[in-house]
């Protein structure tokens, strides 16, 4: 009867155990697939942008096709659009440069995977003076 019991004790073990497992291995694998693809950069074909699209909406598909984030907020790119088309096939900063050419946004790498736009400051011809006058 011992032995009956020990078996059944052991058998139950044994399937929680390669049940555990089996949650382990295939959970641990579904993450690093996950993981893998939101790193992953799509370099197939290239990315066409219309003359006359919104910056905005071209910012969106330059994150979505260079897989990277962009910080902005969104006033600054308000009533922007885009003065050229162009087919993008260059490297994430090149088509950022492309896009904000000829506004006064920049932009700056805050990781590999994020980049942030701002505003540059302009000065009026009276502060420019004025600053001239001070350093002389």
């Amino acid at each position: 009867m011992d032995a009956i019991m020990t078996t059944t004790t052991t058998n139950k073990t044994l399937s929680i155990v390669l049940l555990f497992l089996a949650v382990f291995l295939f959970g641990y694998a579904g993450q690093a697939q996950t993981l893998g693809s939101v790193y992953t950069q799509n370099s197939s074909g290239q990315l066409y942008i219309e003359e006359g699209a919104t910056l905005k909406s071209a910012l969106e598909k330059v994150e979505e096709r260079y897989n990277v984030g962009l910080l902005y907020r969104s006033n600054i790119v308000e009533g922007l659009t885009v003065r050229q088309a162009e087919n993008l096939s260059m490297n994430v900063e090149e088509a950022l440069s492309f896009l904000l050419n000829k506004t006064d946004l920049r932009f700056k790498a805050l990781n590999p995977k994020t980049y942030g736009i701002y505003k540059i400051a302009v000065m009026m011809p009276e502060a420019v003076e004025m600053e001239m006058q001070q350093n002389v």
